[in-house]
């Protein structure tokens, strides 16, 4: 009824075109995989933020962290429906629908975060912003999850040839399938929400993803071992419902990419202290970190 009743008040044009409403209010969802404290729900929250401020009030976003609507593919899959308007989803999984997103998570690619923001901020990213429309989906913006790395429980991780005949859990993504099988693990396709349990249970022998995201869920718990291998920086996607964006006035589209523009950035400014602090909180809990040399880990992912 809710929902019906936002589409309603669009429709019947609630808000002018040229300023928004002071009478009606509208409420778009917006769901993500992590928790509201890390660094994509800090940027979901200024998102949520500046949609009121921009809109004097009469728009607001409600938050639903943690996978509380689904996982990464589930939301995915919504937004394209329209069961849900809006999220903030990893390039990785939004790749599945979009194979050009790929590029942006190519092992090793970047140089430095510093020329990945650039790059995704300008031609190239809004190019490939743009082929979601045909997906059912506007891009909005972009944010970044930061560089990655393998934790190990029960072994040390030191070059890829350790690797061999172990199980790593990887996000739902074929880039990240064949980055892994490139070092010589085997990739096994977890969810996010699913990977405490799964390291736990002995499932998988390895979880790969972002250094905070390690600290987040605690996976240090159930792990022996850091490898700083820093071989994909990935980005985000600030994405919503097409049909819903279009159905807004200009002044309310701008409005929404503005404010996750503005989610993107806050999250690509606290992402690196973030990593650093939680390598240094996963230390501090007694797990040995092993920094190894990369240039065998680049020189196996060249076919990929």
């Amino acid at each position: 009824m809710l929902k019906f009743l936002k589409y309603a008040a669009i429709c019947a044009g609630a808000f002018g075109a040229g300023s928004v409403g002071a009478q009606d209010l509208t409420e778009f969802r917006l769901g993500f995989p992590t928790r509201i404290d890390d660094p994509a729900g800090e940027a979901a929250t200024r998102m949520a933020e500046v949609v009121e401020e921009l809109s004097g009030g009469q728009m607001k976003l409600k938050l639903f962290p943690e996978s509380q609507l689904g996982g990464e593919v589930e939301m995915l899959t919504q937004i394209r429906s329209g069961g849900l308007d809006l999220a903030i989803l990893g390039s990785g999984v939004t790749s599945n629908i979009e194979p050009g997103l790929h590029v942006l998570d190519m092992p090793f690619i970047w140089k430095s975060h510093e020329a990945f923001w650039n790059v995704v901020n300008g031609e190239v990213g809004q190019d490939l912003l743009t082929r979601l429309e045909d997906r059912g989906i506007q891009g909005l913006a972009y944010g970044t999850w930061g560089t990655r790395g393998l934790l190990n429980a029960g072994w040390e991780l030191n070059e890829p040839e350790e690797l061999r005949g172990k199980k790593v859990r990887v996000a739902q993504s074929e880039l990240y399938v064949k980055t892994i099988e490139a070092f010589g693990g085997n990739p096994v396709p977890i969810a996010w929400h699913e990977v405490y349990t799964a390291l736990q249970q002995k499932a998988v022998d390895t979880i790969e993803t972002s250094y905070w995201a390690f600290e987040s869920a605690k996976l240090y718990e159930v792990a022996d071992n850091l490898a700083l291998t820093d071989h994909i920086i990935v980005s985000t996607i600030f994405m919503m419902n097409k049909p819903v964006f279009d159905d807004l006035t200009p002044e309310q589209q701008d409005i929404i990419v503005q404010a996750a523009r503005a989610g993107g950035q806050e999250m690509y400014e606290l992402i690196n202290e973030a990593n650093d602090a939680a390598i240094q909180t996963i230390e501090q809990a007694g797990l040995k970190i092993t920094r190894p040399d990369k240039t065998e880990f680049q020189e196996s992912v060249l076919p990929v």
